[in-house]
């Protein structure tokens, strides 16, 4: 298993050599949030890295959703790891660029709500905090994807959310963390 300054290496190196697609796996599955942490950074901060084989878009949506679960359920961050509101932070601008910008097709979009909603139904009282607080407060600032929420208005623990992260948008919130060059990951200290 690579270390954490093996990982840093290959994300700074010029000219690094491929480096198998099990690699990157396997650390994303690591039980070490550092680690995980640091295999985020790599593949957010060096898009065109070279995997053999090459590292596709669904792949990377598995990955970053379950760095983001993962992250915001146990709320362990560190140096390269990122914390709970972190995670949910990053986790909005994710959503809005890879989720639901270049018009994804509309069962992509539905897949993501219903996994937040799981997020959200599943998780404890901090973890629903960070999902309303984090995620969704600034997800709602664009009605193209709040519009997409609209379902939960109806049930009963997804409209409690749906209600509270409205509040934010319209207050007059808003942030350019649905609007910035997602997972910008970095490194603490």
């Amino acid at each position: 298993m690579a270390t954490i300054s093996e990982i840093h290496a290959l994300a700074t190196d010029p000219n690094p050599a491929a480096v198998p697609l099990e690699s990157l796996r396997a650390w994303f599955a690591d039980s070490d949030a550092e680690i995980q942490g640091a295999a985020f950074a790599l593949v957010t901060n060096r898009p065109s890295f070279p995997w053999a084989p090459s590292l596709d878009v669904a792949m990377l949506d598995g990955l970053a959703r379950t760095y983001f679960e993962r992250r915001i359920r146990n709320d362990d961050g560190g140096r390269w790891a990122h914390s709970r509101y972190e995670a949910a932070w990053d986790l909005a601008g994710w959503v809005a660029r890879y989720w639901f910008g270049d018009k994804p097709p509309p069962a992509k979009r539905e897949a993501v709500v219903d996994w937040l909603g799981g997020l959200y139904t599943n998780g404890d009282a901090e973890v629903r905090r960070a999902v309303v607080d984090g995620t969704l407060e600034h997800l709602f600032e664009r009605k193209d994807i709040k519009s997409a929420f609209k379902k939960w208005k109806n049930e009963p623990e997804l409209g409690t959310a749906y209600a509270e992260a409205n509040q934010w948008a319209a207050g007059g919130g808003s942030s350019p963390m649905v609007r910035a060059k997602p997972g910008q990951a970095k490194r603490k200290g």
